[in-house]
Formats: C-alpha cells, structure tokens, sequence
C-alpha cells in the first residue's frame, strides 16, 4: 500500500512540472538551406497558482507557499545538413522558486530531426520530424526543473499559402514517455492549429491554440495510476517581426482554457519572448 501511495505520488509530481508543452512543433515546415544554421534565444516567466482538484474536478488556488514562480529560458541551434533536413538542438534553463525553496539549472536537453518534403512557391508546405528529449536535468533540484526522463517523439506540420494575407498551420505530434522511478508516465498527443495574419510586408500577428492530451501513467505492475491524466488548452497570441534580414523577434503571451484543462498544476497566464537568427 506504501508503495503505491509512493508510486502515485511520483507520478502526481512529475506531472506538476509538465505543465505546458515543450518546443517540439515550434516553427514552420521548411528548413534552413544545406550548411546554413539558425539559432535562438528565448526567455520566459509564469507563476502557477492553480492546481487540479479530481475529487471536486474543479480548480482550485494553490496556497502561497505552493506556488512556483519560473523563469526560464531556452537556447536551440539548428543546422542545414542536407537540403530539406535539419537538425535542432534545444538547452533550456530555468529558475524556480517555491517558498523557502529554489532551484536554477539545465533541464533535459533536445534533439530534433525535420525533413520538408513539400514546398513550393504558392502551394503548401509540409514536414515530418523526429526527436528525443535526453534526461540532463538534476535530480536533487527542489522545485524540480524537468522530468529527467528518456523520451522519444514523432510528428508532422503542414503549412498553407499566404491567402488574402492569412497563412494557416496544423502540427500534430505523439510523445512516447519514458520511466521515472518505476512509473512509466503516459504519453500524451499534442495538436498545433496556427493563424498568421501578416499586416505589413515584415511582419505578422499570429494565434496559436495547442492541445496536449496525456495519458495516464502506468506502474510496474501495469496498472494505471488513478489522477494522472490530463488535458491541457492554450491559447498564445503574439506578433513576429522582421525588423532587418535574418533576425526575427517574437514577443508572446500564452492563457490556459480552464474550462477544459483538467490534471496538474496551471499560471493563469505566461509571457515570453523569442529571438530568431538565420543568415
């Protein structure tokens, strides 16, 4: 009974530090140029202050010396290896500050693949990508920074022509989870719709809804751990800007649906911004 309570526990905590998305499905489907790199600084910040009640399933607010403050940051290079391939990898970082307790490091690194195998002037775009996200994060850390496990994922993106200024996006993806101390945490499905709407020749606002649907985990004895599920809509508004050839900045804002999310702990809101490079 100990250790299934044990067990439950893990799974419930793990699932707290998961609580958005990471950048699988970030930009469009075409690629960089063959031997040609882009890179990308980005920094963020949320408070969590809600956290998921599966009794009453509802949402409740987290007492103070409960909630986290984040502020993360994250670094991705990406390489043209051959054309129409490339290969990205991500380093995030974080700050996170729970009452008396505070963590700062790496957490686990990315590694990505992506093939476009559709483009073309006035038609559209469309890729398939792999990657693995690699346990780098510390075990100690207090508020944890990640969830120090071996992952696998695959997806695909498809991106329309510009039509009347707009250009539409849908990303799909499917993560395969690994184990944490015997809790194998499920895997979870992520869909991407995107809407640009470019008002002058260097810049576009954008709308970004991304669903996450997790599985629940699972025990060594193949059960299914009850309360480990979740569902998790965001909403992300931004705008991107070209100010001069080759840097791209992206200043964003990301609200949760509440009245659909359910599972872990949830901010009401998050900011960021990005800044992109390709020569």
């Amino acid at each position: 009974m100990k250790n299934s309570i044990n067990t439950i526990i893990i799974a419930l905590l793990v699932a707290a530090v998961l609580s958005q998305a990471g950048p699988l499905l970030w930009r469009d489907p075409k690629t960089v140029e063959k031997g040609k790199f882009i890179v990308m600084a980005g920094i963020g910040y949320n408070k969590t202050t809600k956290s998921w009640n599966w009794n009453d399933e509802e949402w409740t607010d987290l007492q103070v010396n409960q909630q986290v403050t984040t502020i993360s940051s994250h670094f991705m290079f990406g390489y043209g290896v051959l054309n129409n391939t490339e290969i990205l990898l991500h380093v995030p970082t974080a700050k996170k500050d729970r009452d008396t307790l505070h963590s700062l490091g790496i957490g686990d690194i990315w590694i990505k693949a992506k093939y476009c195998f559709m483009k073309g002037k006035n038609k559209p775009s469309a890729a398939a990508l792999i990657a693995t996200r690699v346990p780098t994060s510390s075990e100690e850390a207090r508020p944890l920074i990640d969830d120090q496990t071996l992952d696998f994922a695959f997806g695909a993106k498809i991106a329309t022509p510009k039509f009347s200024n707009f250009v539409g996006h849908l990303k799909l993806a499917y993560w395969l989870n690994g184990t944490k101390d015997s809790v194998d945490l499920g895997d979870e499905i992520e869909a991407i719709v995107k809407i640009d709407y470019w008002f002058l020749k260097n810049a576009f606002a954008f709308i970004n809804c991304e669903l996450v649907e997790g599985f629940r985990s699972i025990d060594d004895s193949g059960n299914e751990l009850p309360n480990t599920g979740k569902r998790n809509l965001q909403v992300t508004p931004g705008l991107t800007i070209k100010p001069i050839p080759g840097l791209t900045v992206r200043p964003k804002v990301t609200f949760p649906v509440f009245a659909v999310n359910k599972g872990g702990n949830a901010f009401p809101y998050a900011v960021g911004i990005d800044i992109w490079y390709m020569p």
